[in-house]
């Protein structure tokens, strides 16, 4: 994962563009829980994000979890959540991201 603050690029209210990237880099190691941290506070200083999958979009491959391949998403919310019985018993808390297709 990098983090790629770009300050000669802003968006149309002149706040800075950042790019997170996930793709593997050589000797590093993924953190799942730090991507999740910066994307809760992105979210709640209501920035807009955007989301993508890998793939070429033909309109019929879903990658996992019911995503269409090669498209793109609005992330709207990430947040924890603490359960309780069900089918998560034992485990307290969960990490949800909800995802927006535009189309």
């Amino acid at each position: 994962m990098y983090f790629n603050p770009d300050p000669n690029k802003k968006d149309h209210l002149g706040r800075v563009k950042r790019s997170i990237g996930l793709r593997k880099i050589p000797n590093e190691t993924f953190d799942k829980d730090k991507l999740f941290s910066v994307l809760e506070s992105f979210c709640r200083n209501k920035a807009l994000i955007g989301a993508g999958t890998g793939g070429k979009d033909e309109g019929t491959s879903t990658a996992q979890h019911g995503l269409i391949q090669g498209h793109a998403y609005s992330v709207l919310q990430a947040k924890e959540v603490t359960l309780s019985g069900g089918h998560f018993s034992g485990k307290n808390k969960i990490k949800l991201v909800q995802l927006r297709n535009p189309w």
